[in-house]
């Protein structure tokens, strides 16, 4: 169950953000009980997204939807009285209504307020690694400099992790100027693998890791290590191989690893990439069909209901963040669901 309340055995999710500085956490509990359980007011707003697919659904009018919302605001069921379209909708949205209240959070009527994933705010906490994957434009860069700034804004100058961006885009990526601060420099270490500065050292691929990439983050601990499409670099072999033994060993030391691809599959690079992340971040206005083929290939949701997922993902922000650690959920800048 979703909750807006912490307790016991609760799992934090995400941040729910009011505003610009307001924040508070989005919590999952094992059980439902009513001390956590998400109330509403009135039913109809929060039923006001779902009755056009109820109506084609249930093959009912305006006026069936209206009444059987009324009964539900009200905490009456249908009696005998009560026509069939009328009673076939109220069932429907009692159950909607639960799940909406205990399975997902939609944001689309809150114009001050969005989800958010967020670096752990103290240093000694292992956040976990994370796969970005999206087609070039799609937003991975925007998204990840902006986690960062965020983190380095909220975390106090002790608790604030260095962040080592590896990327054969690293001089020229307009992107990164956000993070090319001078409040920030001393944790901002930014590390150029491109084919020209490869050849420029005049070192094997397998020297030049060693010594840009290798011995920079050998003695690395409480940190952020970010691949930007390693595969593009000038050793992308020898990328491979750190990124696969970072995911396998880096909670060790608290080294957390973001690696960013084109693509959702691309072979060796994301295999154990995927299977080590505590959360996955995919674009689905860039590749609608590719994200449905991820929720049911991977996720084991049904074609429909992962088709459908992705068109109201697509209304809800450019990025969707999948938790893969239990409990599974989607989260998006206006929405969130439990899988």
């Amino acid at each position: 169950m979703l909750s807006l309340q912490e307790g016991k055995h609760s799992v934090k999710i995400c941040d729910l953000v009011t505003g610009k500085h307001k924040l508070s956490g989005v919590y999952f509990h094992p059980d439902e009980c009513s001390e956590h359980m998400n109330h509403v007011d009135d039913v109809g707003s929060l039923l006001s997204g779902h009755t056009n697919a109820a109506k084609s659904r249930l093959r009912v009018n305006q006026e069936s939807i209206d009444d059987s919302i009324k009964l539900l605001q009200g905490g009456h069921e249908p009696d005998e009285e009560c026509t069939a379209p009328v009673a076939k909708a109220f069932w429907h949205f009692r159950e909607l209504k639960h799940e909406l209240l205990t399975r997902s959070m939609d944001l689309r009527d809150q114009s001050n307020q969005r989800f958010e994933i967020n670096i752990p705010k103290k240093l000694d906490v292992f956040w976990g690694h994370v796969a970005v994957l999206g087609p070039t434009g799609s937003g991975k860069g925007w998204w990840i400099c902006n986690l960062i700034k965020r983190h380095w804004q909220r975390a106090t100058m002790l608790n604030r992790r260095k962040v080592y961006y590896i990327s054969a885009e690293a001089t020229i990526d307009k992107t990164l100027e956000i993070l090319k601060i001078r409040r920030f420099e001393d944790w901002f270490v930014p590390i150029d693998i491109s084919y020209e500065a490869g050849e420029a050292s005049g070192k094997t691929p397998e020297d030049f890791w060693q010594s840009q990439v290798g011995s920079v983050i050998s003695n690395a601990r409480n940190a952020i290590v970010v691949l930007d499409d390693s595969q593009d670099g000038y050793a992308p072999r020898e990328a491979l191989r750190s990124q696969d033994r970072l995911c396998r060993i880096g909670r060790h030391r608290n080294i957390s690893v973001i690696s960013i691809f084109h693509s959702i599959r691309s072979g060796l690079y994301t295999r154990q990439l995927c299977q080590s992340s505590s959360h996955i971040v995919l674009f689905s206005k860039a590749q609608a069909g590719r994200v449905r083929d991820f929720f049911t290939d991977v996720i084991g949701l049904k074609r429909r209901e992962a088709a459908e997922l992705v068109k109201l993902m697509n209304k809800c922000g450019r990025a969707s963040v999948i938790r893969v650690l239990a409990p599974v959920c989607v989260i998006c800048e206006k929405y969130l669901k439990l899988l």
